[in-house]
């Protein structure tokens, strides 16, 4: 390939930390259930009593352990320690921080390009609508706190350009009892500093409410970039 390896330098530090320890090795792309499969697979048929990794997935659940998380509590529970890394996503301390979490707050009906008769306006602050990139990204998400694979309440993500007078991506899956809490909107080409993010309840009740900007900045942030098994309660961080 590339003549690089991210999980070979992994082991190799491994191996300088603790000299002579047996080291396997098991790929985290090929998905999230693959992903959990390899956890369990390194505990429970090669007796791995360490396992580490450095990756994140973008619709991993941030209010719920999801299928990640929960492998890293069943090897746990059975004496291994597990180790992750808390992502590269900034922070509120450094003023870096390109996470939003809160509860939502009822602006009103949607309007403007998004379009009336669109669903309910989240308020990032009592004033604002909308919260800024002031660093751009390629991925956004939103979150909520319905259960994995059962929302019931329908929220949707807009990115608007810096003069809200258009939409760069509009997410707007159903949910309607059997879905993931979660939209995604995702562009190679990037989504620029200046870009505003919308958050609209299309139907349903109120919940708490997070995005993430994997790596952007914006302009009102909060404190908690690391999310899913990376941020689990048995994950050393």
């Amino acid at each position: 390939g590339a003549g690089s390896d991210e999980g070979t330098a992994m082991m190799e530090i491994v191996s300088d930390v603790a000299p002579g320890a047996k080291l396997y090795f098991a790929s985290a792309f090929n998905g999230q259930g693959a992903f959990a499969d390899a956890i369990r697979t390194l505990r429970n048929v090669y007796n791995c009593d360490i396992i580490v990794d450095d990756i994140s997935y973008f619709l991993e659940g941030a209010f719920q352990d999801g299928i990640i998380a929960q492998a890293v509590n069943d090897v746990t529970a059975s004496g291994a320690l597990y180790f992750s890394s808390a992502a590269n996503s900034g922070n509120l301390t450094s003023g870096t921080s390109g996470t939003w979490e809160g509860d939502f707050a009822d602006g009103g009906e949607v309007g403007g390009v998004i379009g009336a008769g669109s669903g309910r306006v989240h308020l990032f602050s009592p004033t604002l609508s909308s919260n800024t990139l002031t660093t751009g990204t390629t991925v956004i998400t939103l979150k909520w706190s319905d259960p994995l694979g059962a929302s019931g309440n329908d929220y949707d993500l807009y990115v608007l350009n810096a003069a809200g007078t258009a939409i760069l991506c509009a997410s707007f899956a159903s949910q309607t009892g059997t879905q993931d809490p979660a939209e995604i909107c995702s562009n190679a080409n990037g989504y620029p500093a200046g870009s505003r993010v919308v958050v609209v309840l299309y139907s349903g009740d109120a919940r708490a409410l997070r995005v993430d900007t994997h790596r952007g900045v914006l302009a009102l942030g909060t404190a908690g970039s690391t999310y899913g098994h990376n941020a689990g309660a048995n994950t050393v961080s």
